[in-house]
């Protein structure tokens, strides 16, 4: 595990998306699997724009949603593939061919998983996760306490995440179940980067990195991943 810390949540993305398009530069074609929280939001903002300076093609590598809220698709203001698309496939000018977003309103949820169970095999595996962490520790909707799949799931969601998640639909209630890429599919990933930015991160953090890996935090699987980058601010790091 490696450990990288910047003193604000604005060097932190600048320098994860230097890494990033680094990572997409010596691997083409690659497939790039981002969150869709609030934390990389500043970085793939950073990655639009080293592309406009010529910087880096972001079309040449490929993409794989990390998961969706069950009910809901781009209509609707907050879901997974809104803000994907809004804040970084279309900016980017991604084609269409080269990315899968989940449709979180499929009809067989099972058979949405298996469609982009099938797109990341086609694609190889996922190159990079970029990911965030909930604030009761878990991973894309991999939830405390969840069965662990080996591809991907239908996951019921925790109470904590429902609460949280109010703040991306206005205050509205939340879909009671999400779909995702599983952990053990996540840590198949060639590299991971975790991603946290200010203090209220910290405590879940500590648990994340600190503490024995636990179904409970679905975060601490990833002390198995090979190759992790754990990205904090110094706001987090200095209240682990």
């Amino acid at each position: 595990m490696k450990i990288w810390i910047e003193d604000t949540p604005e060097t932190l993305a600048a320098e994860v998306a230097a890494y990033i398009a680094g990572y997409i530069r010596r691997h083409p074609g690659a497939l790039m699997c981002f969150a869709a929280g609030d934390t990389p939001l500043q970085m793939l903002a950073r990655l639009v724009q080293m592309q406009a300076q010529g910087e880096v093609d972001l079309a040449s590598a490929r993409y794989v949603g990390l998961d969706e809220w069950q009910g809901i698709g781009y209509e609707t203001k907050g879901s997974c593939c809104q803000v994907m698309r809004d804040c970084f496939y279309t900016p980017a000018a991604i084609p269409e061919e080269r990315m899968l977003l989940w449709n979180g309103k499929a009809e067989e949820p099972q058979a949405e998983c298996a469609r982009v169970d099938a797109w990341i095999e086609r694609c190889g595996g996922i190159g990079l996760a970029l990911l965030g962490v909930g604030m009761n520790g878990h991973i894309g909707f991999n939830e405390p306490g969840a069965p662990v799949q080996p591809a991907c799931q239908v996951v019921a969601l925790d109470a904590v995440t429902a609460t949280v998640g109010r703040k991306y639909f206005g205050g509205a209630e939340c879909p009671s179940h999400g779909m995702t890429i599983g952990l053990p599919r996540l840590l198949q990933a060639d590299e991971a980067m975790l991603m946290a930015t200010g203090a209220k991160k910290a405590p879940v953090m500590r648990k994340a990195l600190c503490e024995p890996v636990s179904a409970e935090t679905p975060a601490s699987q990833l002390q198995r991943h090979p190759k992790l980058t754990v990205c904090l601010d110094r706001a987090v790091w200095e209240n682990l």
